[in-house]
């Protein structure tokens, strides 16, 4: 029993509203009668308090407008996709007819780095002519061929033979 003592005043000393807990019981008991008036109370009330009417709206009317707004933006992504997929297409091809041969030597000139040795190998100077017969096909072909015999030059033996065979 000593050492129960020891602990309510440990208690006390800690807290006393713990050490009165008990005391008090659980906190579930009613006023006597509480039960036997409550539901003329509830009844009184629900007697003198305004009656709000509750307003009844049909559904139909509800989903009629995002019916007729879905349905409607519906038609207007599909009018927008069948006028983005039938307009004109650029071609991207270049019209290779429209190109001089003056303007076909100086683009290859300009921009010799750019090929793969492959493609000069494979490429045929006389198909590249002249149609005024200004003779300019010789001074093209002189310069490719300068141009072939810097890059070989440069190219190791493996290389060129895995571009040859």
């Amino acid at each position: 029993m000593d050492n129960r003592k020891e602990i309510l005043d440990e208690l006390s000393g800690l807290s006393p509203r713990l050490r009165d807990l008990k005391a008090k019981g659980d906190g579930l008991t009613t006023p006597e009668g509480y039960f036997e008036g409550l539901s003329d109370q509830v009844w009184s009330r629900l007697k003198d308090s305004p009656k709000k009417e509750t307003v009844v709206r049909p559904m139909r009317r509800l989903w009629r407008l995002p019916y007729k707004s879905g349905i409607a933006a519906a038609l207007v992504l599909a009018a927008a996709a069948l006028i983005w997929l039938n307009r004109p297409r650029e071609s991207a091809a270049f019209d290779l007819g429209a190109l001089t041969p003056q303007e076909a030597e100086q683009y290859i000139l300009n921009n010799i780095e750019d090929f793969d040795l492959s493609m000069l190998v494979a490429s045929r100077p006389e198909e590249i002519a002249d149609p005024a017969g200004a003779g300019r096909t010789d001074t093209l072909d002189s310069e490719l061929d300068q141009l072939l015999d810097e890059y070989l030059e440069d190219v190791d033996d493996a290389t060129l033979e895995q571009i040859l065979f």
